[in-house]
């Protein structure tokens, strides 16, 4: 069953997956990446989650879209200058590029480890430098 959703963008759910399941599999992993500042995405559980919903292997558009790009031509454009963080590579006699479902869900939990949480206050405190 292949779905497109309001932008546009076509998905295959492929045999024995259902929009529903897919919905619900998408909401999971939208969880998993939203947790609260502070906290960690635990790579374990969003490998898991994706793994569940995908299989072992991404490839196409679920590779494209998990890898945060929004078209195929941005995705075809980054693998050739070689500006993916994940190995992608070609199975003989398959079409399309594929990746670890694990190491897809590690880059995105270092997604997370990098960002640092920014602190907002209205009257930041001098730092010291020189003052006594």
């Amino acid at each position: 069953m292949v779905l497109s959703n309001s932008s546009g963008i076509s998905v295959n759910c492929g045999p024995g997956r259902t929009s529903k399941n897919n919905a619900k599999l998408s909401r999971r992993n939208a969880r998993i990446l939203q947790e609260p500042k502070g906290l960690m995405v635990n790579a374990d559980k969003l490998a898991k989650s994706l793994v569940q919903e995908y299989g072992r292997l991404l490839h196409g558009k679920n590779l494209m879209l998990n890898l945060g790009f929004s078209t195929a031509s941005s995705f075809t454009r980054a693998r050739k200058r070689g500006l993916l963080e994940v190995a992608v590579f070609d199975l003989e006699g398959r079409q399309g590029p594929f990746a670890l479902t694990e190491e897809v869900a590690e880059w995105m939990a270092s997604l997370s480890r990098k960002a640092s949480p920014t602190n907002h206050t209205a009257n930041p405190e001098p730092t010291g430098g020189d003052m006594p």
